[in-house]
């Protein structure tokens, strides 16, 4: 029996470092500052928020191929899952154009739906991306601080934005204090014409 106990327990104790590896203790802080503006090359998804991943990453491989290094991606967040059927929730994806990269707007706008998130005030979430367990681990920690404070602050519903930097191994959540939902509705106008 107390082998059994012993074996439990170290299994709990790595299953706590694991999950502490990928977020799972790590402050959940909302901060409100200036960031922006980020220019992204972006692309319209409707279906399982899950299966983004490999989306943003082959944006990242067309991009490449185009000459355009990109180390940030995005995604767009329009639907509440618990909401609405998840084949039917919408986002925009996206890769964020490097500085260096920013003279050439013109010449990949001919080429990529192009999109523009204007400087201003955000409300900023810090949180560890270490692979796929980190995302769905900030799900459930950072969504429901992030809903509760912009309920307290009388802030309208609008999409939550995901930055994800995987060389910095960070992800940030960041909600715009300035936009309202109309932005979002013509930003999703512009990358989806159809719909």
């Amino acid at each position: 029996m107390k082998t059994v106990i012993v074996i439990v327990g170290i299994l709990a104790a790595i299953a706590a470092g694991a999950l502490s590896f990928y977020g799972l203790f790590a402050p959940v802080n909302i901060q409100e500052k200036e960031i922006g503006p980020f220019v992204f090359v972006m692309e319209p998804h409707v279906g399982p928020y899950k299966d983004v991943g490999p989306l943003i990453d082959e944006m990242e491989k067309n991009l490449k191929d185009d000459g355009i290094e990109t180390s940030m991606g995005l995604g767009i967040y329009y639907d509440d899952p618990k909401v609405t059927a998840e084949e039917k929730t919408r986002s925009i994806l996206g890769r964020i154009i490097e500085n260096a990269d920013r003279s050439r707007e013109m010449e990949i706008e001919k080429k990529f739906k192009v999109g523009e998130l204007p400087q201003t005030n955000y409300l900023v979430v810090e949180f560890p991306f270490k692979g796929l367990p980190s995302i769905v681990i900030g799900i459930y920690r950072v969504y429901p601080k992030l809903a509760k404070y912009m309920k307290t602050h009388e802030m309208s519903k609008i999409p939550v934005i995901e930055i994800y930097a995987p060389k910095a191994q960070k992800m940030f959540y960041v909600v715009p204090t300035s936009l309202n939902q109309h932005f979002f509705d013509d930003l999703m106008n512009k990358v989806n014409p159809q719909g």
